[in-house]
């Protein structure tokens, strides 16, 4: 039997997270390693596609190169400064990694504890800083959640 969460859940924890992840969203400013993220995600693509060591910037640029491919081209559709377009790129990601990890939850567990995993997760004031930081973790997050679910409705 397959587990999934209601429509009303989904839209009920998308719209809880994305309050929560806005709110103070853009007052801060970005720090040392985000500014750096942001100026890698403005190197040419092929510079972002070289191998570690290759990069002018920093040799961690390739460790995450979906990551910054998907920043560059979030910033380059957004308008307004990069910074801001930036952040509002990580609460996106924070937003998709709650419902990806809920809908996780509720293949391994059924669909009222994937809610209430999805609400956890919504409020949890950890995830919310790291839903507002642009760094690669909330996509890291956000992909193995999405594995963890695909896994489990594979082998039903």
């Amino acid at each position: 039997m397959r587990a999934t969460l209601g429509g009303r859940v989904t839209l009920g924890l998308a719209v809880l997270a994305l309050l929560v992840r806005a709110w103070d969203a853009t007052t801060q400013n970005l720090w040392f390693d985000e500014i750096v993220t942001v100026r890698i995600a403005h190197l040419a693509t092929s510079e972002l596609l070289h191998p570690a060591g290759a990069t002018t910037i920093q040799p961690t640029a390739w460790l995450s190169p979906l990551y910054f491919a998907l920043l560059k081209g979030w910033m380059a559709a957004v308008p307004g400064p990069a910074d801001s377009a930036a952040r509002w790129g990580a609460v996106v990601i924070g937003v998709g990694s709650v419902l990806a990890g809920a809908t996780a939850v509720a293949a391994l567990e059924g669909r009222v504890v994937g809610g209430v995993a999805g609400m956890v997760m919504a409020l949890s004031p950890f995830h919310v800083w790291y839903s507002q930081e642009v760094r690669p973790y909330g996509l890291l997050l956000l992909l193995g959640a999405c594995a963890v679910a695909a896994l489990f409705r594979g082998l039903e």
